[in-house]
């Protein structure tokens, strides 16, 4: 029982691992979107304050809207990587709980 014990312990740490780190990787996205929200907002009061030409304010915001557009698609992009990757790591690792579980099933059917 003791080796259904230390493979049931180590499952669970292999999980939390991933957990963690998937965790990790996504809040620093949540990071960068929080990041780009500021400097966006930054960059449109400085706008505001430095450009008297209605034209120029429509241009600049025009510009300003595309390169946050731009940006925050590039985050979702790298949000949706990280989710595939931890979709791929807990398959991988529900594949190999699943043999381990089926070998110490035996094993404990022998004993």
């Amino acid at each position: 029982m003791n080796k259904v014990s230390q493979s049931a312990y180590s499952a669970a740490k292999a999980f939390y691992a991933l957990n963690t780190n998937t965790y990790e990787q996504l809040f620093e996205q949540q990071i960068a979107m929080a990041t780009l929200g500021m400097e966006s907002i930054t960059s449109q009061m400085k706008l505001m304050s430095t450009t008297q030409d209605y034209n120029a304010v429509v241009a600049g915001q025009t510009e300003l809207a595309n390169e946050i557009s731009s940006k925050s698609q590039d985050i979702a992009r790298n949000s949706m990587d990280i989710m595939n990757e931890s979709k791929e790591e807990v398959s991988a690792w529900v594949e190999g709980v699943a043999k381990e579980t089926a070998a110490n099933i035996e094993m404990v059917k022998a004993a």
